[in-house]
Parts: structure tokens; C-alpha cells; sequence
């Protein structure tokens, strides 16, 4: 079963607008910047799919009784 999620990434560009470096997270691309004045951030996302591997669908008793090991009294 495939399905989508999106996938975000943070792109630095200099003053031409040029990319310098790419982020998966804002608080690392922010804190990049922090001492940049000319550098500006872009906002990529785009959406990938990805192959799901869809195992057996268990109850709560029938979960229990699999991983629970047996009561002692």
C-alpha cells in the first residue's frame, strides 16, 4: 500500500538568490541566519509517497494474549 506525506525543507538563498545550504528543521535554518542579514529563507514542500507495509490488525485482547506474559497469581 503506498500513501503521501509531505516533506518540508528549509533553503537558505544569498542576495542573488542563490542556494547556499538546505535544513530539515526551522529551528536550524533560524538559527543559520541569525548573524546573516543579506541571506533570506525559502520554504520547499513537497510531497513524496511512500510504500507502507500493512501488518495484521489486532484487537486489544487479541494484542494482550500475543505480548502479555502470564500472570504469576
Amino acid at each position: 500500500m503506498t500513501t503521501t506525506r509531505r516533506e518540508r525543507h528549509y533553503i537558505i538563498l544569498d542576495f542573488l538568490g542563490d542556494p547556499i545550504r538546505k535544513f530539515y528543521t526551522k529551528v536550524d535554518a533560524k538559527e543559520f541566519l541569525k548573524d546573516k542579514d543579506d541571506c533570506t529563507m525559502k520554504v520547499e514542500t513537497k510531497e513524496v509517497e511512500v510504500e507502507v507495509e500493512v501488518k495484521e490488525k489486532l484487537d486489544d485482547y487479541e494484542l494482550a494474549l500475543k505480548t502479555c506474559e502470564p500472570c504469576l497469581f
